[in-house]
């Protein structure tokens, strides 16, 4: 080997060993693997974790909706939307039953479906992704419907959803093959008797194929609920900072976690679990000042002193967590990292997010704009759901750089 030939080689180790620190020399990795019975375990020590590496700028690179919007821009229950590959972007608004497609530039160029029951028609539409370049995958969960559209040239067909689960079915995002995975919803009957106090119903989670059919891939408890049954009815409410079952699709499974400690796991189709991902982060306690401020933001939005009374005194029986969840919920993005957001207090509007690479190991931390519910997120953008000062929506496109 020539002398140059040598250097060249020095030169490539060196750069590699900067780019991948160990353990053993370096900086350390703010995680750790292990085998346990041939599944890998994953310890992340967030502590450690790198803030300010990646960043989602202050103003949107365009915002649709608002205000002062033509009707052609007011969106109503956004309920999912999805950027495609030429820059335009889909969205569903359920309030208004269709789903809009804009130009880059925000200029509506597609509007698709209307009100009803039958063919081309939607009750409640969710964009739940982008299939090919250009099929729109809408998923109706009141009509258990699963629709795909062209952005340009409407309608390609529909199927009807045989989703026979525990739980009402809330659709997520698209999983590789193009499936929808479903799961999080909850269902009571009578049939069954009508529970009293903090309970956790089991849910269904699984996919939709794209013929329609259902694969299950196991119940788990949803999300926390109080319930109360009397002479006068059943009434169930969500448990203030209340628990719940997570998912988002990941490569070769799904993730899910429970929301009991901080752990994820990665489900095989089968159920079984790939890789298991912990962290050591402590649970933030729940302040009395927290709870005091959870009841006064609730009773706000009430429109009647009737119904502010009758809410303080439901919130009195209601008993409040000592922590809060671990997390608040799931998104995989293009380049299948996992985002996890923390859960947030009482007034907290920025939301904060831990990043995973897609073997569920720490990346890094950053936060995402205040009053945006994150619909997507692509390898330089994020897509979202904002809300103003006054509650009116839009939707926005943010920048993303990764460090």
């Amino acid at each position: 080997m020539s002398l140059a030939s040598r250097l060249r080689l020095v030169a490539l180790v060196s750069a590699y060993a900067a780019c991948h620190p160990s353990e053993h020399g370096g900086t350390a990795s703010p995680w750790s693997e292990r085998d346990s019975a041939g599944v890998t375990v994953v310890e992340n020590r967030l502590e450690e974790l790198p803030s300010g590496a990646w960043s989602v700028e202050p103003e949107p690179l365009l915002a649709i909706g608002g205000l002062s919007a033509p009707e052609s821009h007011q969106l109503f229950q956004i309920s999912g939307a999805t950027r495609l590959p030429d820059g335009r972007l889909a969205v569903a608004s359920a309030g208004t039953h269709d789903v809009r497609v804009y130009s880059p530039e925000g200029e509506l160029v597609g509007r698709f479906g209307r009100q009803g029951e039958g063919p081309e028609e939607f009750r409640e539409p969710r964009v739940v992704g982008r299939y090919g370049a250009d099929t729109l995958v809408v998923f109706d969960a009141m009509l258990s419907r699963v629709s795909w559209i062209h952005a340009e040239g409407g309608f390609l067909g529909s199927a009807p959803a045989s989703w026979g689960g525990k739980g009402f079915p809330v659709a997520g995002r698209l999983l590789e093959d193009g499936s929808i995975l479903v799961g999080g919803g909850m269902s009571f009957s009578s049939e069954a008797g009508f529970p009293t106090g903090v309970i956790r119903p089991e849910s269904t989670f699984g996919w939709l194929r794209r013929s329609g059919e259902a694969v299950f891939l196991g119940d788990f408890p949803a999300a926390e609920m109080f319930a109360r049954a009397s002479e006068q009815g059943f009434m169930a409410r969500g448990v203030p900072f209340a628990r719940v079952t997570v998912a988002a699709p990941g490569r070769g499974g799904v993730w899910l976690g429970t929301g009991d400690d901080w752990t994820l796991q990665l489900l095989a189709p089968d159920g079984t679990a790939r890789r298991v991902v912990h962290a050591t982060e402590s649970l933030r306690p729940v302040t009395a000042s927290e709870r005091s401020a959870y009841v006064e933001e609730a009773v706000s939005e009430t429109s009647t002193e009737y119904e502010a009374r009758q809410l303080r005194e439901l919130l009195a029986e209601v008993p409040f967590p000592s922590h809060y969840p671990p997390y608040r919920s799931l998104v995989g993005d293009v380049a299948g990292n996992l985002w996890v957001e923390v859960y947030g207090g009482p007034g907290e509007e920025v939301p904060s997010w831990t990043v995973l690479d897609p073997q569920g190991r720490g990346v890094t931390r950053l936060t995402t704009p205040p009053g945006t519910r994150v619909l997507e997120i692509g390898q330089d953008y994020l897509l979202g759901r904002t809300l103003d000062d006054m509650g009116v929506e839009s939707l926005t496109l943010w920048r993303l750089r990764r460090g």
